[in-house]
């Protein structure tokens, strides 16, 4: 999670790829990376989604057509989704 003001860099620190230069990447794909490099495929399996939440609007950065995802609380289990989300399964 990341706060702060427009146009203070939250994004590009937390989700820079870095693709030409790993000491580039931001501090999510690293996380990412070392999550992925701990799994065995054959057991593991890691479920991925990422989202803003920005002036009580959520945008999916995995598919930016979505915007203003819908949050569903269950009453009886306090469980928060968002249907509505994008997952990446590996």
């Amino acid at each position: 999670m990341a706060y702060g003001q427009t146009g203070t860099g939250k994004i590009y620190t937390l989700g820079r790829l870095g693709c030409d230069d790993a000491s580039e990447r931001g501090i999510m794909v690293r996380a990412l990376e070392d999550i992925i490099l701990s799994t065995a495929p054959e057991s593991d399996t890691v479920e991925v989604s990422y989202l803003q939440l920005y002036m009580e609007s959520i945008q999916d950065f995995l598919a930016l057509e979505k915007t203003n995802i819908p949050i569903h609380e269950d009453p009886k289990t306090s469980e928060v989704s968002l249907p509505g989300a994008s997952v990446v399964i590996w």
